[in-house]
C-alpha cells in the first residue's frame, strides 16, 4: 500500500491490538477471569510498550527496521508453532 516502515510497524501493531480485543469481545462469555488487577498490569506494561516502539521506530533506518520486523515476525511464529504443535 505504499506504506513506509514507520508508518507500517504502527498499522500493523493497531491492526493486531484490534484483532485482539475483537476476539476477547467476541469470546467474553466464556473468559473466566477473576483477578483484574494482574490483566490492566498486563494491558498497561503492553501500551507502554506500544507507545516506547512508535516512538523508537522514528529513529531507526527503514531497512534496518524492515530486517528487524522480519526477524521478529518470523521468531514469533516459531514460538506459536513450536508451542502448538511441538509442546
Amino acid at each position: 500500500m505504499g506504506f513506509s516502515m514507520q508508518e507500517a510497524v504502527p498499522t500493523s501493531l493497531l491492526i493486531i491490538t484490534m484483532n485482539s480485543f475483537m476476539g476477547f469481545a467476541a469470546d467474553k462469555h466464556n473468559f473466566l477471569a477473576s483477578d483484574w488487577l494482574n490483566i490492566s498490569k498486563y494491558l498497561s506494561f503492553t501500551c507502554l510498550g506500544t507507545f516506547m516502539g512508535i516512538y523508537i521506530a522514528k529513529f531507526i533506518n527503514s531497512n534496518n527496521l524492515k530486517k528487524s520486523f522480519g526477524y521478529f515476525v518470523w521468531i514469533i511464529g516459531i514460538t506459536i508453532f513450536a508451542k502448538e504443535c511441538i509442546l
